[in-house]
């Protein structure tokens, strides 16, 4: 009798059709049914049950120094009147550039999820346009940096075998009927022959996906690649229309499926540990990041002097407090139609610090490094009051940054003291913030 059962090793997750992420530690997704039991007088039972599902999840990624590369998998990119044109990422460079609070917003992307049972592959989860919602960096003194990253969305299916190796690729606009694939190497075609011819296919299609809404394939009426070579062109229904700067993926499975995707570390480092980091409080007077131009951040050279030392552990936490937005119009399965960031986001910061010198508080404070007199040498909690600090996080392979995290207007929200038998002095400090920075580098 075949012993059926998924372990760590047998399911990896990417993001539409990139590489399988690596270093990562869990990955969890739970829906949520939403259902409404109606009611009516002189009836015993309930009537009827209506649902809206909608599904939420996260996962934690131990840190290589790759959060951009992800994240720009994520991150949509626009045009000028604010269209769809693709994702961020590059694949010459992926973890080369620079991501701020205001591109968080337009995080809206697909999951796959392979899984095998038994060593063989079976099935994929698929998680459409999901959005971010939460991103938090953290790491301790004894172990490895971690990052996470939380999700929500709509819709939550499952492809099985034969048709397990499916793949979710972006499209763009071309008009009000026919859109067009990004990646021009890809070859696909209809489950039922339409007009069109597609030069050795690979894939089929099984729906497309134009913003809220989803169309399986009985709503494609042609595929064609023309001249054999260049994008794929896909046609759609009336029923379907392609709206202006739609947010398009067209879903796909192998028509041969191949081998279990493995993980790819994007950039060449090895997981960051705690003396691969440093970790600064700058005060905007010494350098002002915000004025610095895209992929100065990663480069800048903060002094020594600004070290926050003696840091035990740090977390920085990004909510997007992302909005439900609903409307009245027909279409299956919800009235959801985008899920908005609010603004100014809100991001806190919290460092666990072995008690020294007390030289972060009085950086913290502004206060004087040589005291005039006896009352200048004094640390007041008053003191913190309308005092901002850019807390920086470095992130190093054999010395050379890879990753740079910055909270740009760190406020002192919260401190705590402690100190036991046995034990030694600790100062938790808690900060917060809105003015989010992080860069990469390719190394």
């Amino acid at each position: 009798m075949s012993v059926f059962q998924v372990q760590s090793k047998d399911v990896t997750y990417r993001i539409h059709d990139g590489n399988a992420i690596n270093g990562l530690q869990n990955f969890s997704w739970d829906p949520a049914f939403n259902e409404e039991f109606l009611e009516e007088l002189g009836n015993v039972n309930y009537v009827a049950t209506s649902t809206e599902p909608e599904v939420s999840g996260s996962f934690d990624v131990l840190s290589t120094g790759s959060a951009y590369a992800l994240l720009s998998q994520m991150i949509m990119t626009l045009n000028g009147s604010g269209g769809f044109t693709g994702y961020l990422y590059a694949s010459g460079t992926p973890n080369t550039g620079t991501i701020t609070s205001a591109d968080l917003e337009f995080a809206q992307f697909d999951i796959v999820g392979p899984k095998r049972t038994n060593g063989n592959w079976t099935r994929s989860e698929f998680f459409p346009r999901v959005f971010l919602s939460s991103i938090s960096f953290s790491g301790d003194a004894a172990g490895n940096a971690q990052t996470s990253y939380g999700f929500e969305g709509q819709l939550a299916e499952v492809y099985r075998s034969p048709s397990q190796d499916i793949v979710s690729k972006p499209a763009i606009y071309a008009s009000a009927t026919t859109l067009t694939l990004l990646d021009t190497a890809f070859r696909c075609q209809q489950e039922v022959p339409g007009t069109g011819t597609v030069t050795s296919p690979t894939h089929t299609i099984i729906a497309v996906l134009i913003n809220e809404n989803v169309y399986d394939d009985s709503f494609v009426t042609g595929v064609d690649d023309a001249i054999g070579v260049g994008p794929i062109t896909i046609t759609m229904a009336a029923t379907a229309p392609v709206p202006v700067g739609a947010r398009i993926t067209v879903l796909c499975y192998a028509d041969t499926p191949g081998a279990f995707p493995v993980t790819v570390n994007p950039v060449t480092p090895d997981f960051v540990r705690a003396n691969s980091m440093d970790i600064w409080l700058v005060a905007t007077s010494t350098v002002d990041i915000n004025a610095l131009a895209d992929g100065a951040f990663i480069t800048q050279n903060f002094n020594d002097s600004d070290l926050f030392l003696r840091v035990q552990s740090f977390d920085i936490n990004v909510d997007l407090r992302r909005e439900t937005l609903r409307q009245i119009k027909q279409q299956a399965g919800s009235s959801i139609y985008y899920r908005g960031a609010t603004y100014p986001l809100q991001v806190s910061a919290n460092a666990s610090t072995f008690e020294s010198d007390l030289d972060d508080w009085r950086k913290l404070i502004n206060e004087l490094a040589v005291p005039v007199d006896a009352f200048d040498d004094k640390l007041d909690l008053a003191k913190f009051t309308g005092v901002t600090y850019q807390l920086v996080v470095f992130y190093y392979y054999n010395g050379t940054p890879i990753q740079a995290v910055g909270l740009l207007d760190a406020t002192v929200t919260g401190m705590s003291s402690s100190v036991g038998v046995g034990g030694r002095a600790e100062i938790s400090w808690s900060f917060s913030g809105s003015n989010l920075r992080i860069e990469g580098d390719d190394v």
